[in-house]
């Protein structure tokens, strides 16, 4: 999926599989009613935008590596800051618009993966509050009536012309095309609605829908959310609330970068590829309880919380001429990824 896509005379489309947040994809729209990429997907890892979110949220004064000015301008207002990881929707943008300028002319509508997949339902550039929530262009402050803020548009420097009108998650963005109607023998009066990113979805889809209610996934990264009726930030741990998919509501999110995907690590480059989840479970089970000490820390690509860093790395640690094969999956896939959602969630 993509996430930031570029549009000549039309819009730009992002998406991170199953509606996620900051991908970036660029596409030709022409009209603004199609989606025709023109480079390859910028995917939520990737980190080449680094340097621009550090420039544009920097100063003399500094805390956490951020201008004050700069904090007090942008959390009043969002409620967070570009993160100086470079994986933000925003510093895709400013990847795209400083490195491929030529790209960046082409573009019309930058748009998140699931408003981009609206668009070829619909033929209509739009985004929900929740998906823009990474940009860190909105005034988040009154949850009934957030809209851009020119201010924090003019300080990044990019085009208010190239990006989309915002709706709530809940609107109805439109009908479905004719075309794809009857290529899907739809009735023509089917209405498209907004949608939501995937950390949105999968916490309504938990049933965590009122205030406070913990939702924890575990996937390729994991995350802890809850909904909540005020905005609040600790810059210090990485954790704001952010509009949510339910209307009137906020988001509190904390993230961790890696968690199934270090079992993927482990099973292909570490245990030689052969074994599928079961079996990696059956050898975790042989393990002694406390796996003789072995402890895994999951950086493999960075972290977000309770520290946003993307140059810190994992390892094994307390591996001696004792341990044993069965050693290596348990602490991954149970006490490292474990030991870091406990850290994580004691912040929450």
């Amino acid at each position: 999926m993509c996430s930031e896509v570029a549009c000549q005379g039309s819009c730009a489309e992002g998406a991170d599989g199953g509606g996620g947040l900051h991908w970036a994809v660029v596409g030709d729209c022409r009209g603004r009613q199609r989606g025709e990429s023109l480079m390859n997907a910028i995917t939520w890892m990737d980190s080449r935008g680094q340097p621009y979110a550090k420039r544009f949220t920097g100063g003399l004064l500094k805390i956490e590596g951020y201008g004050v000015g700069k904090i007090l301008k942008w959390l009043r207002k969002t409620g967070g800051i570009p993160s100086h990881s470079g994986k933000d929707s925003i510093s895709h943008i400013l990847y795209i618009q400083h490195e491929l300028p030529e790209i960046y002319a082409q573009t019309a509508c930058f748009l998140e993966p699931k408003d981009y997949l609206n668009l070829c339902l619909t033929g209509r550039c739009a985004a929900s509050y929740d998906s823009m929530a990474l940009h860190w262009i909105t005034d988040n402050r009154d949850i009934e009536n957030i809209d851009y803020d020119e201010a924090l548009i003019r300080a990044f420097g990019i085009d208010r012309g190239k990006l989309p009108e915002l709706m709530r998650a809940t609107d109805i963005l439109g009908p479905v095309k004719p075309e794809l109607a009857k290529h899907w023998g739809l009735p023509q009066e089917v209405q498209v609605v907004m949608g939501t990113p995937d950390v949105h979805s999968a916490t309504v889809g938990s049933g965590a829908v009122r205030d406070f209610d913990t939702h924890l996934y575990v996937g390729t990264s994991s995350w802890i959310t809850c909904h909540v009726p005020f905005k609040k930030t600790d810059i210090v741990h990485q954790i704001a609330a952010l509009p949510a998919a339910i209307p009137g509501r906020y988001m509190l999110t904390n993230e961790q970068e890696s968690a199934g995907s270090c079992l993927n690590f482990a099973r292909d480059i570490l245990l030689g590829g052969d074994q599928n989840y079961s079996e990696l479970n059956d050898l975790a089970a042989k393990a002694t309880a406390g796996s003789d000490k072995v402890i895994f820390t999951p950086w493999l690509y960075g972290e977000r919380a309770p520290v946003s860093d993307r140059t810190i790395r994992g390892g094994f640690h307390n591996l001696c001429l004792r341990t044993q094969r069965e050693s290596i999956p348990r602490p991954i896939g149970l006490r490292g990824g474990g030991l870091q959602l406990e850290m994580v969630a004691q912040l929450c």
